[in-house]
């Protein structure tokens, strides 16, 4: 019953994953739990953050996404993240997958992966104090 689970938890995945890469956010919405919230959203809100993700990639002149992995280097330290890159600008929108009880119980982006210098990094922290590194 368990490799069940995980086989049924990796093929939700994929069909985010799949709608994603084939710009279709509304494809998601049916894969997500309705009384969790991604990223700190309702399911709706996080659809509507994917949505504005693509039209950033299509500002961007972007016609194709591009599927690859990678790891979090920040918050959840060497987890991995998959990565959809626009084919024209390398503009990149990486999101996490977190997971207890084999159940996806969020989604959220992370800025903190491949090659990191931290005077590209902004740390917001406690009473909206936001520092920035030029």
């Amino acid at each position: 019953m368990k490799h069940l689970l995980k086989q049924k938890q990796a093929n939700k995945v994929g069909q985010i994953l799949q709608a994603l890469i084939n710009w279709n956010a509304d494809a998601i919405l049916p894969l997500l739990d309705k009384n969790r919230t991604y990223q700190d959203l309702s399911p709706k809100d996080f659809i509507a953050t994917v949505k504005l993700e693509y039209r950033a990639f299509k500002r961007s002149r972007d016609t194709k996404l591009i599927l690859g992995t990678d790891l979090c280097k920040g918050c959840n330290c060497k987890e991995p993240i998959f990565v959809l890159k626009g084919n024209n600008s390398g503009r990149e929108y990486a999101l996490y997958f977190q997971f207890e009880y084999e159940e996806i119980v969020d989604i959220y982006q992370c800025n903190y992966y491949g090659k990191i210098s931290f005077d590209e990094i902004t740390f917001e922290g406690k009473d909206n104090l936001k520092v920035t590194f030029l």
